[in-house]
């Protein structure tokens, strides 16, 4: 009877180590796929003890506060940075989180590259299980471009009042999306349950979309954020539906979406058109990354999504901002076009025009020629592969004078570099004053010296000179 009950006690044991592997390769499983979602996510996010050690940094928050993770993880602010203001600041902040056990959310200002950041973080308490505190969170980003975007628009608030409140509190949420890495953990079975509890309040909590789909659209994860900005009301209400045959809108297809992926393995700043559940539409820019199997073959996507479309709303309010202030340029120097004004006159006009479109257009010049070009390395294409940079310049151009509503096209052959403006507002108007075409031509010379390419830009026809369009030609000089 003993042999018996023996048996039995080992198959039991057998049984609950069967059942504890399983639970813990499905706890590796789900850290891995919440280890990935904080390697995409585009916000600093670090965790401090509770002396205030940095016990886990992401390669955003290591950006975010300027140093390497290997010197902030196991060293507190006050050991990085000195006892200066700003960590005793943060110091008293973190502290009260700890004490309330209530998270916080400041902003402050400070200085980066010469240039005056504006940065928002928030505190979180990390809570056990049994309501004690284990571990402060932080999460950070820098809105400086949210509130350029507010101050300028508040110099027209007259007209724009009611519009600019309720943008300003949505721009809140739009970020930069960045690529991240994270270094794999492994520790016991308790040590992998409170990381990934960590990691499941960050994919719960961030306020962006976070997903991974088949590469033939089925859903197969989706955070809360993702759900509220499509309009469902459940992970299963959305997996009954295809994202690439239900959610994407036919004008932007994914066929694009993944050859970058085939080729390059991850897609930065995409920006196409979903369709929500209600069927309206939203504007989006998407971050993925390609999670390849052993054979080398695509399995999965994994990325984040933001809704910007409030902010393309600003964009094109700040747009016809734009266009209204050229066309009052405009009004304002025809009389100094005049054939009885000296040339030195219009040369200083057409110098004080260049410096205001500098003023306005130089702020995002360099952010959006990475974009465009896939990322930093903007002089590194200056001297490898010029064409492309050049394409990269007209491609900004373009989209630039789109704003004005003047139409170009781009002509990238073996002969000639140039563009081609095909249709403008003020054609009929620069056949008998010349002010039109000379601005014109002044924001495409004058961006074009912007760049880190070597040569000139040169007008070879105008609508002033009666030519049925204006075209602009680029010599491009190859880069030691």
């Amino acid at each position: 009877m003993k042999k018996a009950d023996d048996g039995d006690s080992g198959e039991d044991l057998r049984r609950r180590v069967a059942q504890l592997e399983r639970e813990l390769a499905e706890l590796r499983k789900r850290e891995a796929l919440l280890g990935a979602i904080f390697e995409l996510a585009p916000d600093a996010i670090f965790v401090k003890d509770l002396e205030g050690r940095y016990s886990l940094v992401n390669p955003a928050a290591a950006r975010f506060l300027d140093h390497p993770v290997s010197e902030l993880v196991g060293r507190t602010d006050a050991e990085i940075w000195g006892e200066v203001d700003a960590v005793r600041e943060v110091r008293a902040i973190e502290r009260e989180v700890a004490r309330k056990k209530e998270p916080r959310s400041y902003e402050r200002r400070g200085i980066s590259d010469g240039m005056e950041r504006v940065f928002s973080s928030t505190k979180v308490p990390a809570i056990n299980n049994d309501g004690e505190l284990v571990a402060i969170i932080g999460i950070g980003r820098e809105i400086t471009e949210w509130k350029l975007a507010e101050e300028s628009l508040q110099k027209h608030k007259s007209e724009l009042e009611s519009t600019i409140k309720e943008r300003t509190e949505e721009l809140e949420s739009i970020n930069s999306m960045l690529r991240q890495e994270i270094a794999e953990r492994k520790r016991a079975e308790q040590e992998v349950r409170s990381g990934q509890e960590m990691l499941k309040d960050i994919f719960d909590n961030v306020p962006i979309g976070i997903y991974r789909t088949t590469p033939g659209g089925k859903i197969v994860a989706a955070n809360p954020a993702l759900l509220r900005m499509l309009g469902y009301a459940s992970f299963e209400e959305l997996t009954s539906h295809s994202l690439d045959s239900e959610v994407y809108e036919p004008d932007y297809p994914r066929s694009r979406f993944k050859e970058l992926l085939e080729r390059d393995g991850y897609v930065i700043g995409l920006e196409s058109v979903w369709t929500k559940l209600d069927t309206t539409k939203i504007n989006v820019r998407e971050n993925a990354r390609a999670i390849r199997g052993p054979d080398g073959r695509i399995e999965f996507y994994e990325g984040t999504v933001e809704d910007i479309t409030e902010h393309r709303k600003l964009e094109r309010l700040l747009e016809e901002r734009a266009r209204a202030e050229l066309n009052g340029f405009i009004v304002s120097a025809l009389p100094v076009f005049a054939s009885n004004v000296p040339p030195e006159v219009r040369d200083r006009l057409i110098a004080n025009f260049e410096e205001r479109f500098r003023k306005n257009a130089w702020p995002n010049f360099n952010e959006e020629m990475q974009r465009l070009w896939g990322g930093p390395g903007v002089e590194d294409g200056c001297r490898e592969d010029p064409a492309l940079m050049l394409e990269v310049f007209l491609t900004w151009i373009s989209t630039m004078l789109s704003h004005f509503g003047i139409k170009t096209r781009i002509v990238m052959d073996a002969k000639v570099k140039a563009l081609e403006i095909q249709s403008c507002p003020w054609k009929d108007e620069a056949k008998e004053n010349p002010i039109f075409c000379a601005i014109c031509k002044s924001m495409i010379v004058s961006s074009f010296g912007w760049t880190c390419l070597k040569g000139e830009a040169k007008q070879t026809a105008s609508h002033s000179t009666g030519a049925g369009l204006c075209r602009f030609e680029f010599n491009v000089v190859p880069q030691k």
